[in-house]
Formats: structure tokens, C-alpha cells, sequence
């Protein structure tokens, strides 16, 4: 126990050592598989759905996707956001093919998130299927890493985002920041699109950008009088 311990805190300084790097591209491309597997072995499971385009509409989900990961790395001032290299082709934690980044909240906590590349459709029954990607946040506490969390009893176990708060904020300000980044990468996509190029809304994501929208009035009424003078009188 004491030796994976040892190498439990030994990955969880390897990732840290992210944030102490003055060029963080070179560390973006060294593989830390093994930190990350390791880590996982201890960290609690939460997960959140984000709203994306089917493929349909060109462009739209590449952009969506830079606003949500710009505002992890530069928008969220509660948390230190970096991305690593983690995989390759090999799947790690169950998860499909996608982007892994360390978040970390304090000097006790860090979570290991997984965003996934391609989005999943929710089949609603009717008209209302929508196409979303799940990201996965693997989050451990340094007391964590004395246990596996599958060698402890279901009930002890159990735990959920309101176990830790720094979480949880970060989680509810990525979803309200995605409304906006959701009609901000249509908005986008459809000025930057070639004219003849396959853009189009489904009704239910035209309906999901409008929500975000603010309606402003800019007049209340318009008024129009023909002028009548002594050049063109004859002429009325």
C-alpha cells in the first residue's frame, strides 16, 4: 500500500509540474497515460452535457468546441486549466477518442477531464433529437490517493458534485458560458461560410440559440409623411 501510495503522489506531481512550466506546449506533448490511469484508480466520477451541431451544419462544432476550451484555459479565474497529452490512439478510463486537461482548484484538488471529439445524439421520440458530448471530470483530493476508491465500501463510495463546491461553480459556469458559445459558433459559422456551403439549423437548435438571445426593441414606431413643396406639388 505504501508503494502505491508512493507512485500515486509521484503522477500527481508529474501532472502538476504543468502549471511550473514556463512553455506549456512542450508539455502538452510529453505522454502522461500512465499518470493519468494511475489517478484515475482513486478520483470520483461526474460527468456534463453540452449541446453541439449534428454534422450538417459545416463548421459550427469546431468552433464551439475552441469557445468551450478557451473559456477552461482563459475564462474561468477559479481554476488553473491545462491541457495534456494522454492516449493516443489507446482508449483510457472507458473514455472514446477526445481531449484530456488538468483543472486544478486548490493545493488539494485537482480533477482529470476528458472532452470527448465527436457528439452523441439524444433521441427524444419525436422531433426534438438533439446531438450533445459528455465531458467527464475524474476528480481527486490529496487524501485520496491513501485508497483506491474501489476498495472502499459502496457506501462510502457514493460521492457526488455537491461533495466538492469548487466543482460543482466550475461545472454550472461552463454550462451558462455554453449557452452563449452555442449561438455565438452559429452566428460565426454562418459569416465565415462560402456562399453555397451546406449550413443549416435544425429547428430545435435555431429554437436553443434564440434562448440565448436578448430582445431589444430599437424602435417603438416610424412615421412616414410625404413633404409636399412648390417643385414637386404638381407632381403628387
Amino acid at each position: 500500500e505504501t508503494k502505491k501510495c508512493a507512485r500515486a503522489l509521484r503522477s500527481r506531481r508529474n501532472l502538476l509540474y504543468v502549471f511550473e512550466m514556463p512553455n506549456t506546449s512542450t508539455f502538452i506533448k510529453m505522454n502522461h497515460t500512465e499518470d493519468v490511469e494511475r489517478l484515475l484508480l482513486y478520483s470520483s466520477r461526474s460527468q456534463r452535457d453540452l449541446r453541439f451541431y449534428d454534422d450538417s451544419f459545416e463548421n459550427a462544432n469546431g468552433i464551439l468546441q475552441g469557445l468551450t476550451i478557451d473559456f477552461m484555459i482563459v475564462g474561468h479565474l477559479d481554476a488553473r486549466v491545462a491541457e495534456i497529452s494522454v492516449g493516443g490512439t489507446k482508449s483510457v478510463g472507458g473514455m472514446q477518442q477526445g481531449r484530456w486537461f488538468l483543472i486544478r482548484y486548490d493545493s488539494e484538488t485537482l480533477s482529470i477531464l476528458h472532452f470527448p471529439s465527436e457528439q452523441k445524439l439524444f433521441l427524444s421520440g419525436g422531433s426534438d433529437d438533439y446531438y450533445y458530448r459528455t465531458l467527464t471530470f475524474f476528480t481527486v483530493a490529496f487524501a485520496d490517493l491513501y485508497y483506491y476508491k474501489a476498495d472502499l465500501p459502496e457506501e462510502m463510495n457514493d460521492h457526488s458534485e455537491h461533495d466538492f463546491s469548487y466543482l460543482t461553480n466550475f461545472i454550472e459556469d461552463l454550462g451558462t458560458a455554453h449557452k452563449h458559445h452555442f449561438a455565438n459558433a452559429a452566428y460565426t459559422a454562418l459569416r465565415s461560410s462560402e456562399p453555397g456551403s451546406n449550413n443549416s439549423f435544425k429547428k430545435i437548435d435555431f429554437t436553443e440559440v434564440l434562448a440565448s438571445c436578448i430582445e431589444e426593441k430599437i424602435v417603438d414606431g416610424l412615421m412616414v409623411t410625404n413633404r409636399v413643396t412648390p417643385d414637386n406639388e404638381s407632381k403628387l
